[in-house]
């Protein structure tokens, strides 16, 4: 008998085998209800816009955040010196403003479900920042909080990209809330982009939210040391500006009154 002949029986067994595996993943994660059919590790991919447009959620989404009840705030960290530290109050961002940044200030951006009382939450999401002119010193403005170990990572996909930094969730449980760090050593004009899902619904309504909020970072140096500790003085503060539009309606409105 020769050892080495080919066996045609052999080789359609291992690859039927293989086949039936497939397809039996797949009937399970689309008769699934509560399972995210694409990448329950992370976002496939760290490209701009929609994170999932073309993915197995489906192209139309749902909308804004607000629309899925979600939120995103962001809350400006003050250290007054090595042994205490304190918080400024925080804003919530709105992707049709601007929000205006200082360089050499800690900020913490929390996206939260609203209604995490009520059952609230979501699945995955993915958060990317990337300078608008692509300067790659924002690679290193974006990490995870620290709190947010358990449920999300730095996004590998996302290092390839020049001048972008992304997070994304490393499962498919449900989560209320993830927090990101932004910290800049430079002024910048950055775009932050946010894709939370939900879930696959089995009826055919794609569960998932998207929304883009543009950040204008300048210098500014450290609060002053005389200041009070926990005065809010000491706060450089969050701007929020709908840009050119508010700029040109308040100086239609100044000339209204001068014309009285």
């Amino acid at each position: 008998m020769c050892n080495f002949c080919y066996n045609p029986t052999t080789e359609m067994r291992k690859n039927l085998v293989s086949v039936l595996c497939v397809v039996l993943t797949f009937i399970a994660a689309r008769t699934s209800t509560n399972h995210v059919a694409a990448f329950p590790m992370g976002a496939g991919h760290c490209d701009t816009g929609k994170a999932i447009a073309n993915g197995a959620h489906g192209t139309s989404g749902s909308g804004s955040l607000a629309n899925g009840n979600y939120e995103l705030r962001i809350l400006e960290e003050i250290a007054s010196d090595a042994a205490s530290s304190w918080s400024c109050p925080s804003k919530k961002m709105k992707p049709n403003r601007k929000a205006s940044l200082y360089t050499g200030t800690e900020y913490t951006i929390t996206l939260s479900s609203k209604d995490a009382d009520d059952g609230g939450y979501f699945k995955g999401f993915l958060i990317r920042l990337s300078g608008k002119q692509g300067e790659d010193h924002v690679k290193e403005a974006l990490i995870l909080g620290p709190e947010s170990a358990s449920v999300g990572q730095d996004h590998p996909l996302c290092i390839p990209h020049p001048g972008v930094a992304g997070v994304t969730h490393v499962n498919p449980i449900d989560k209320t809330t993830v927090d990101v760090i932004l910290s800049f050593d430079q002024p910048v004009e950055a775009l932050l982009e946010v894709t939370v899902v939900r879930n696959n619904d089995p009826m055919g309504n794609n569960l998932w939210y998207y929304d883009s909020y543009d950040i204008v970072v300048s210098n500014s140096s450290s609060p002053s040391s005389s200041k009070s500790s926990k005065s809010s003085k000491a706060c450089k503060g969050i701007k929020m500006s709908k840009g050119s539009k508010s700029k040109k309606s308040s100086k239609s409105k100044k000339s209204s009154k001068s014309g009285k």
